[in-house]
């Protein structure tokens, strides 16, 4: 009897500690100490100082502003009574039919479009979407203050506008696959084209001479030619995907973001007489090209992919980006005799008839990488200084002896990068140079030797025994590490809680009065 009252009194000692050690574990899990004394930062604290003064100095103007919009509309309600909380009305034009005035004229229909067939004058965006009639005909209308955008109307087969001379916005068509006519013989001004996607669009009558224009764009059409536009200045002229169009004929002088031609007829010609600066110049897929006055490309240039015989740019002084000529096939003719410097790397690759890399007679530095592939039989950089990047040049002539490339000047002028040449027999020498210009030792192998010794390697290292070596090796790392791992988590638990020693003495005191019972 005395035996089960201690063994109960023990074990629910034992429940006790267990509950309460739980208890302290879970309230250890889930609070935390706070501080009465400390708040939680505001928003405006949070952000950095010189945001939250913008935005101090932003708010109180919009506060301001909004101050006296406020009071302007309570002056105008009292002597007008009429709503003062619209602060975004259009400013309505006397001479024009209110009819005529909105942010945006929505059409879908020909009785959409009748809504609007008398107004010569239009101020707000016109946007015709989903017509459901093959002709738009703006009969009286000669002036739009906004946006022309069609699109996304399958039926839609001509566009009619003769006495329209202006829009001061951009004048958008998109995905109209039906449209083969746009007659607006009377433009004479417009600050934006974008045609894209009017697969059998083949005739546009236009005014002589446009102007204003600031952005062009025509891509996916069936034009066969491209002029009548006066603009010494755009932003953009993209002309890409007419199948065609066999002509661009342009007098622009300055493109400050984007010059794109791409994917045209094969046989297309590229006329730019005046062009003296472009931002980004990448031209594709021509035959004759006309780039006479260029002086500056402030990016990157790229001519490659054409069927053009010359290239000649006898102004040209400096680029900010990457050169690329590359798969010329027909290009023998190069010419840059001014050009001092690229910022970015120079690429001369796979110009089928060109042997001869001699055509940058002045040029000093290269900001990037040097890259010549061809067949190749002389390489000469007359006023070369500077190579910022990797010299790297595949022959495919056995006329062109790397071992004396790379001892030649070209060792002095790569800094920081590598020297390497492969020849027609497939031996790639190699060199390294410092930033001071000294180089070190070269290095002759022959590819095709290494990728069989690497080949012979690789089977070496599948062999069965070395695998099992290796992999015995490894796993007895991964497992002692592994054992390190859980004897520190076991000895961290352990020292943490002390569960298992707890127990041990738990057991031996419960033998132990078992022990005295059995001897009474």
């Amino acid at each position: 009897m005395k035996l089960c009252i201690v063994v109960l009194i023990i074990n629910n000692f034992v429940q006790r500690i267990s509950a309460s050690k739980i208890k302290d574990l879970v309230s250890m899990a889930v609070t935390a100490p706070r501080r009465q004394d400390v708040q939680s930062p505001s928003f405006d604290e949070l952000l950095p100082p010189e945001f939250n003064q913008d935005y101090i100095q932003q708010w109180s103007r919009l506060k301001d502003n909004n101050n006296n919009n406020n009071n302007n509309n309570d002056n105008d309600q009292d002597e007008e009574g009429g709503d003062s909380n619209d602060d975004s009305r259009p400013k309505i034009d006397s001479s024009v039919p209110l009819h005529c005035q909105r942010d945006e004229f929505v059409i879908h229909s020909l009785g959409d479009l009748n809504s609007i067939i008398e107004c010569e004058t239009i101020i707000g965006n016109v946007v015709i979407s989903e017509f459901d009639y093959p002709i738009i005909t703006f009969t009286n209308l000669v002036k739009i203050k906004g946006d022309l955008s069609i699109f996304k109307s399958p039926e839609l087969v001509r566009i009619e506008s003769p006495q329209l001379q202006s829009i001061s916005g951009q004048f958008q068509l998109f995905e109209l696959t039906s449209l083969a006519l746009i007659s607006v013989p009377s433009l004479k001004q417009v600050q934006a084209l974008k045609w894209e996607i009017l697969p059998i669009l083949s005739n546009v009558q236009f005014n002589a001479e446009i102007k204003g224009i600031e952005s062009i764009t025509i891509a996916d059409t069936s034009l066969t030619g491209f002029s009548g536009f006066v603009a010494n200045e755009l932003k953009i002229l993209d002309i890409n995907n007419n199948r065609f169009l066999d002509t661009i004929d342009c007098n622009v002088e300055k493109v400050t973001q984007l010059l794109h031609i791409s994917a045209n007829s094969n046989e297309i010609k590229v006329q730019l007489p005046n062009l003296k600066q472009v931002e980004e110049l990448s031209i594709h897929n021509v035959a004759v090209l006309n780039l006479g006055n260029l002086e500056r490309v402030d990016k990157s240039m790229s001519l490659s992919s054409s069927l053009v015989h010359a290239v000649k740019l006898p102004k040209l002084k400096y680029i900010g980006g990457t050169l690329n000529l590359s798969k010329n096939s027909r290009l023998e003719v190069v010419e840059f005799p001014e050009l001092e410097e690229i910022d970015g790397g120079l690429m001369v690759i796979n110009n089928n008839l060109i042997e001869k890399v001699n055509f940058f007679p002045n040029l000093k530095i290269i900001g990037g990488a040097l890259e010549i592939t061809g067949k190749i039989t002389e390489l000469t950089f007359k006023n070369l200084k500077l190579v910022k990047g990797s010299a790297i040049v595949r022959s495919t002539s056995p006329q062109f002896d790397c071992q004396k490339w790379t001892k030649s000047e070209i060792g002095l002028v790569v800094r920081g990068g590598k020297i390497e040449c492969t020849n027609a027999n497939n031996e790639k020498v190699t060199s390294r140079t410092k930033e001071d210009g000294s180089s070190e030792a070269s290095e002759v192998r022959n590819d095709d030797e290494q990728s069989s010794r690497k080949g012979e390697d690789d089977e070496q290292k599948e062999k069965p025994g070395q695998v099992e070596d290796k992999s015995g090796g490894n796993n007895g790392s991964k497992n002692r590490t592994s054992s390190s791992k859980n004897d520190k988590f076991t000895k961290s638990s352990s020292s943490s809680y002390n569960w298992g020693s707890f127990y041990s003495v738990y057991a031996v005191f419960i033998v132990a009065i078992l022990s005295i019972e059995a001897s009474i």
